[in-house]
């Protein structure tokens, strides 16, 4: 009976081709690992290294092949090394961006901004180096090597001054990177375990300060955003000399602003009955409330709940309620309404002021 012929591999040696025996289905099991190590390690021209793995299992024709193919293409193997490297990088330099926007303190706060993108940027260049110079063993081409620091450096670089100077960050770009950074001033200042009464007092006057710059920056980048822009802004006139009574009863008008407003304090103002409320922020009390049917309205302004009253109709969509000296316009937002914001409320007074503020608008049920 004629002997089946034995499967053959091809491998790679100085140009020329060496046929080696593999193991037959038969006698894989009884092959012995360490002895064709060893007659593998015999030939020094070897192209392919030997996996243990594969000597473990046995070896295929088709494992034969693929080390022959790398060996004839050395520069893809090492062009996927760097790729992956180059993905490593790239993807941990995006993950990093995102992960920022952890420490927000609500969704609606979220704005793209153009410092964040720097400074992701600037960590990727710097893992980019660190990695590369821990792994320098598994990656052989110097000149890639020394391209991938020296660029490395240069992004660095470039980052960093972005990030500095701000050069490319508008108005616009300006506040969008302010939000996310009050947001975390918010939940910061919220969230600390204080005891020290002083403390409280200031982390508490920290919110109410960041919640309403925060409203007052979604209303103006959507001013600007609609080229609604002004190069004149309400100002104080300058101090004079006095007494401290003359200092304790003065106001300045620029630092004025409407403050959250509870519902009791609003009960004392308005009758009972169905209203709707304007919120600069979700967690906060309203800083306007309105009696559905009546028209009547309330506000708390300097220390003092001031009764506002609608005005008669509504003009563009916006419904005004004014008191002698001061008026609150409200619009909804239609079309641009999304979850940060639904409502837009611009509070101004006779002497000049016109503050802005993007929220919520919510009514109880009739």
């Amino acid at each position: 009976m004629a002997e089946s012929p034995k499967p053959a591999c091809t491998t790679i040696k100085k140009r020329a081709l060496t046929v080696l025996p593999l193991p037959t289905s038969g006698n894989r099991r009884h092959l012995n690992p360490v002895s064709l190590k060893a007659r593998l390690a015999g030939m020094r021209t070897l192209a392919a290294p030997v996996d243990a793995r594969r000597l473990r299992r046995g070896f295929g024709r088709r494992d034969w092949i693929e080390d022959a193919h790398a060996y004839q293409q050395p520069g893809k193997a090492n062009s996927m090394t760097y790729s992956r490297f180059a993905l490593m990088i790239l993807t941990s330099t995006v993950v990093m961006f995102v992960l920022m926007y952890l420490n927000t303190y609500a969704f609606e706060h979220v704005f793209f901004s153009e410092t964040r993108v720097y400074m992701a940027v600037l960590m990727g260049a710097t893992m980019a180096i660190i990695m590369l110079g821990y792994m320098l063993g598994m990656y052989a081409n110097k000149a890639l090597n020394i391209a991938i620091f020296a660029g490395a450096a240069v992004v660095f670089a470039l980052s960093l001054w972005l990030v500095r100077s701000q050069v490319t960050v508008s108005g616009e770009s300006y506040m969008r990177a302010m939000i996310p950074h009050h947001s975390i001033a918010v939940m910061t200042s919220e969230r600390a375990r204080i005891r020290d009464a002083r403390v409280r007092k200031l982390a508490d006057e920290i919110i109410g300060a960041q919640r309403r710059e925060i409203a007052e920056m979604r209303y103006l980048i959507g001013a600007v955003a609609s080229g609604e822009t002004t190069d004149v802004v309400y100002a104080d006139p300058p101090p004079e000399p006095g007494t401290i009574d003359d200092a304790l009863n003065n106001t300045l008008i620029s630092a004025l602003d409407p403050a959250p407003l509870r519902a009791d304090e609003a009960d004392r103002l308005l009758a009972s009955g169905p209203r709707c409320a304007f919120n600069r922020s979700p967690e906060t009390d309203p800083i306007l409330w309105v009696s559905r049917g009546t028209g009547e309205a309330a506000m708390s302004l300097n220390g003092v709940l001031v009764p506002l009253a609608a005005s008669d109709g509504t003009v563009d969509e916006i419904t005004t309620y004014a008191a002698p000296g001061v008026m609150m316009s409200v619009r909804p937002l239609g079309e641009d309404a999304d979850w940060r914001q639904d409502t837009e409320l611009v509070f101004s007074l006779d002497q000049g002021l016109r503050v802005g503020y993007r929220g919520f608008w919510s009514c109880d049920a009739t």
